[in-house]
């Protein structure tokens, strides 16, 4: 953008009102971070801003005395606001596949974060951030997740006791909480997922407080712990209800990790997707099916002719999962590969040449630790013109050769 743009926000933890102007380049917010912790933090913030679905965070600044242990964080602006304010605004609710291709992305994102061992600690609608909205068409949606871990100030957090400081492990959002949570303060990966749980009924109830018609958090905390449940949303189908329950289980171990949520949920769009194009099909037309293969292998998605064709999904039975396009029953056009280690690919696909979990063909791969490569792979391996960035942020472009640079690239 060119002209100078103003962006306000409160910071979570103080409450104070930060305003900057840009100039030639994105509009920013700025969120201070308080305490003698707040540069790792800060650090720990643009590290893992490396993701689709992850808010971008640009840098950080260490504030000067009297305040030494703040730092003032710059992170990219969400133009349509967070997904609470957006559902808050809309006529209706929107459509459930909208609403499934939110909670995908949601998932993804948290998923990334579980990777890199990091627990949010706050998921709901007002943490997720939305750049593009479309009330009826899925694709068109993007939204990231924000605030793991940081905002805890807000009036509807309730202390567990009375001498807990504003920590990201002493203040409890009650109404989103798991049992272990209100009980013990029991953080993990399994109480986000219960979170994520509440957050997909809240996004049904386009933005409902839950337990509304109880006033008293302290109350919300007993009845969560002896085992009472949101009910389920009008809007909600039973299918994308039974996965908010596995969410909300009970005993942590009951409850899915992110990636199987995330394959869940991707059946459940695939399905979602049926039940609206399914009627008047012949066989020799494109129809979506659910195929379980002797191997353990899965597929959903089109078929025509008996054959994979068209869009789907395929769960390998070693945790692999490919999610694109498929042509006569081969992997063939614009794809996703990632397996159970945390390496993505990401790239065009022809008549299956992609086999044996092996990278061929352009296209973009992120590793188990982090990194990033762009460009031209050879079975498996670096070869032809591609740039590779690391964890650290290094960045290499040039020729490779046999998965390394030549000599020719740039630094």
């Amino acid at each position: 953008m060119t002209a100078t743009s103003v962006i306000s926000l409160v910071c979570p933890l103080t409450n104070q009102i930060f305003r900057e102007p840009t100039k030639n380049g994105p509009p920013i917010v700025i969120l201070k971070l308080a305490g003698v912790r707040a540069q790792v933090e800060a650090t720990f913030y643009e590290k893992l801003a490396r993701h689709p679905h992850i808010l971008q965070t640009y840098g950080f600044v260490k504030q000067a005395p009297p305040d030494p242990n703040s730092v003032m964080l710059l992170q990219e602006y969400a133009p349509e606001g967070n997904l609470y304010e957006v559902l808050e605004d809309q006529p209706s609710i929107p459509t459930e596949s909208v609403l499934c291709e939110i909670f995908m992305q949601v998932s993804d994102a948290m998923k990334y974060l579980s990777h890199n061992n990091v627990i949010h600690g706050d998921l709901a609608c007002r943490n997720v951030l939305v750049f593009r909205f479309h009330h009826s068409e899925p694709k068109f949606n993007l939204v990231k997740v924000a605030d793991f871990g940081l905002s805890k100030g807000a009036s509807m957090y309730s202390a567990l006791n009375k001498s807990s400081s504003t920590t990201s492990v002493n203040i409890v959002p009650v109404r989103y909480a798991a049992p272990e949570v209100l009980a013990s303060n029991l953080f993990s990966m399994k109480s986000d997922i219960y979170s994520m749980g509440v957050l997909m009924w809240e996004a049904h109830s386009k933005g409902m407080f839950p337990w509304m018609k109880i006033e008293n958090d302290e109350e919300v905390r007993r009845n969560v712990i002896k085992g009472d449940r949101l009910s389920q949303p009008e809007s909600c189908s039973n299918n994308i209800w039974s996965i908010a329950l596995k969410c909300m289980s009970e005993k942590p171990e009951d409850r899915p990790n992110f990636s199987s949520l995330y394959q869940l949920l991707s059946e459940a769009a695939l399905k979602l997707k049926s039940s609206k194009n399914s009627t008047g099909k012949n066989p020799s037309q494109t129809v979506i099916q659910t195929i379980d293969y002797p191997s353990g292998s899965q597929y959903i998605g089109e078929m025509k002719d008996g054959k994979r064709h068209g869009k789907g999904v395929v769960i390998f039975e070693n945790g692999n999962r490919y999610e694109g396009q498929f042509f006569d029953g081969k992997r063939h056009g614009h794809g996703i590969f990632s397996d159970a280690n945390g390496r993505r690919y990401e790239g065009q696909f022809c008549n299956g040449e992609f086999h044996n979990d092996k990278f061929h063909g352009h296209g973009l791969a992120k590793y188990e630790i982090g990194d990033y490569y762009v460009g031209d792979f050879v079975k498996d391996k670096r070869h032809g013109r591609g740039a590779y960035m690391s964890v650290n942020s290094d960045r290499y472009e040039g020729i490779f050769e046999n998965g390394k640079l030549n000599g020719t690239g740039t630094i």
